[in-house]
């Protein structure tokens, strides 16, 4: 089998992610988190079809997202893409 180019650290397994609200009223953030086996590698970010920005070295990123369901897709700079699709819960 093909060895694992990327993967997510967090959320892991879960679809589900918990996203709190601040206490001034506004919308949290929940931390999204990809392993790069070429540390090197910049990865690009989208959430349902917005480009948030590319990362590299630590491949770490502020998620802000609404509830209910939304598709995160990462692509690094050779076209290999990871998709995660996943439910913001809140209180």
């Amino acid at each position: 089998g093909s060895a694992v180019i990327m993967d997510f650290i967090y959320p892991k397994n879960s679809n589900k992610v918990y996203i709190p609200i601040e206490l001034d009223g506004s919308l949290g953030k929940v931390i999204f988190e990809i392993a790069h086996r070429n540390t090197t590698s910049k990865i690009y970010w989208h959430l349902d079809g917005i480009y948030l920005g590319y990362t590299q070295d630590f491949h770490q990123l502020d998620i802000h997202a609404r509830k209910g369901w939304h598709q995160l897709v990462v692509v690094d700079e050779l076209g290999n893409e990871l998709i995660k699709k996943f439910e913001v819960l809140s209180e």
